[in-house]
């Protein structure tokens, strides 16, 4: 009996230290993918006082964009991504703010997580569109990221 769990807890180990090392990867490897993120979407979790997280985000907001749409999915709880939030593309559209000039612009905004449990994993979309109101075509490329949701306990992460 002893020598059975010899050999199948550093598997067991094995398994969970690759897994969260997937996670940590891909959390990490759209900042500058450029097929994914061509927007050069980034991404900061922040603690609020509250003991509740923020996503914010920036991107490239290219001239050629008529409106810019953001969403977020908690990809863990909803893996297909079939439930965005914002669910109304004009709350999509509000989310954006663009600064700059057309040819230099930036685009930013910040979502407060609600109900998205530690440890969950979470992507962002952001997209420009050619015409107003996030309708017709994307124009540009994508602005994809992913970040891992962490506990937050007098405005500071835990764990």
């Amino acid at each position: 009996m002893k020598r059975w769990w010899r050999v199948v807890m550093p598997g067991v180990v094995a398994l969970a230290a690759v897994g969260v090392g997937v996670t940590t990867a891909l959390a990490g490897e759209l900042d500058n993918d450029p097929v994914n993120n061509r927007l050069a979407t980034k991404t900061s979790l922040v603690c609020n006082s509250d003991g509740s997280v923020t996503l914010r985000w920036t991107s490239l907001a290219p001239a050629e964009a008529a409106s810019m749409t953001a969403k977020w999915y908690d990809a863990t709880a909803d893996p297909d991504l079939r439930s965005p939030k914002p669910a109304k593309i004009a709350d999509q559209v509000a989310a954006v703010r663009r600064t700059g000039g057309r040819a230099s612009g930036r685009a930013s905004g910040a979502f407060r997580l609600t109900g998205v449990p530690d440890g969950h994993l979470v992507a962002l979309f952001v997209d420009a569109w050619s015409q107003a109101n996030g309708k017709g075509t994307q124009v540009f490329g994508l602005g994809r990221n992913l970040d891992t949701v962490f506990h937050c306990v007098d405005g500071r992460p835990t764990g």
